[in-house]
């Protein structure tokens, strides 16, 4: 099947060319194990961000050709299967794939779809993991974070061997390896007093040596929570962002810079002095929030010359949220609210078009990423077998997908589909 997904899918490309875990934590106080620096090796830096405006108003449907094509088609090799795909990083002959909640692991594979190693290894013992919650990429070194084990597990890129193992005491549940240190995110109520802050670093003897974002309010709830480090660039930085007050920071080198701050309007910001004392199951519990308000973005990806935001807002017409994206050129400083790709020949997670949110995934070299997992392509078919859906886009125009949606089983991998923005 491999062989004839490869065939389809190039072919495809010539044609085309133009979900939270739960964390198991152990009980362990981090300020009685690690080594409190004073001094602070990674620094925060006070600016303004630039604002990014977004007027729901003038949302729009637009047609997938004249703004995107697709570059690249990858299908993943069967020999694993993937239950979920939580996190890709890149280099320049492999995929890292991490999925933490099904298959339990980091795989990896070459840019064929075909798997290198992979690293699954349960279990209590020194060479596994009990709760493998996040991995990082830096230079040839796969960095794996087990939140249960408070522990790294560093495996060689090229082999999937083990190097090297360290202990972390931190009840993180995001880690971003830059310049020889450990960044955490924490979860909210952390141990310790003088430990509630939002980003914890690490170095490799396990000292704490800066603490920064200190929480507005300690809280199990809390609505100032650390989303996680999201597009990684390839000088190293990366971009993380805050919840409810959408305040998009960016790691570079020994500097934390808040970089961008999304503002909707008459959406969130202009509330959130007052939102700083109440805990986030009660800012959802509002009228406001639940009909007219955004939610916090859900994500955020930089593909070069523009960032694609993603965040939802209450649809009157279908009277429920839905996830609108943004684009900001950071050239013209202009924004463009999608609602709808019309057209798009993956567009498949649901495809019934009044629901169907534009969803991507992750981002490489100035490119977004969408994961298709063939699962959706039963409702797909169900579709084409009632004439419910335009055969035309699959059979005529793109022959080599409809022919994949019909013969490709359930139980294969993700297929990951490149699009770049025009």
């Amino acid at each position: 099947m491999k062989n004839i997904q490869s065939i389809l899918l190039a072919s495809l490309v010539t044609l085309l060319a133009c979900g939270q875990k739960e964390t198991k934590y152990t009980a362990m106080d981090p300020t009685k194990q690690a080594v409190q620096k004073d001094e602070g090796v990674i620094r925060y830096v006070k600016q303004v961000p630039e604002l990014i405006e977004v007027d729901y108003d003038e949302a729009e449907d637009i047609e997938f050709s004249e703004h995107f094509k697709i570059t690249k088609v990858i299908p993943l090799s069967d020999e694993v299967l993937l239950g979920r795909v939580d996190k890709l990083r890149f280099t320049d002959k492999h995929i890292l794939v991490l999925d933490n909640r099904i298959s339990k692991g980091v795989f990896c594979f070459d840019w064929e779809g075909n798997l290198i190693w992979k690293f699954d290894h349960e279990g209590g013992g020194p060479d596994e993991f009990l709760d493998l919650n996040d991995f990082d990429l830096v230079d040839d070194r796969v960095i794996l974070f087990d939140a249960g084990g408070l522990k790294s597990i560093e495996l060689d890129v090229n082999t999937g061997n083990i190097i090297d193992k360290k202990n972390f005491y931190t009840n993180g549940i995001q880690i971003f390896a830059t310049a020889g240190h450990y960044i955490f995110t924490p979860i909210c109520v952390t141990y310790g007093e003088g430990m509630d802050y939002k980003l914890l670093v690490f170095n490799d003897q396990n000292e704490l040596v800066s603490k920064l974002l200190p929480y507005e309010k300690v809280n199990i709830g809390n609505c100032y929570d650390v989303k996680p480090f999201l597009t990684k660039a390839e000088d190293g930085s990366s971009y993380f962002f805050e919840t409810i007050n959408d305040t998009v920071y960016h790691v570079v080198g020994d500097q934390v810079i808040p970089k961008y701050q999304i503002h909707y309007g008459d959406g969130f910001l202009e509330n959130v002095a007052e939102y700083k004392n109440m805990s986030y199951k009660d800012i959802i519990n509002l009228e406001e929030y639940r009909t007219s308000m955004i939610s916090p973005v859900s994500n955020f990806l930089d593909i070069g010359k523009f960032i694609c935001i993603q965040a939802s807002k209450y649809d009157e017409d279908i009277q429920r949220k839905f996830l609108f994206t943004y684009f900001y050129n950071k050239e013209s400083k202009e924004v463009s609210v999608v609602k709808l790709i019309k057209n798009d020949p993956f567009f498949i997670v649901h495809p019934n078009p009044t629901l169907s949110p534009l969803l991507f995934d992750h981002a490489y070299e100035n490119q977004l990423i969408k994961v298709v997992f063939p699962q959706n392509y039963k409702a797909v078919r169900d579709l084409i077998a009632r004439d419910s859906l335009n055969n035309a886009i699959y059979k005529e125009r793109y022959f080599p997908l409809y022919d994949m949606i019909q013969n490709t089983e359930e139980e294969s991998n993700p297929v990951l589909v490149f699009y770049e923005k025009l």
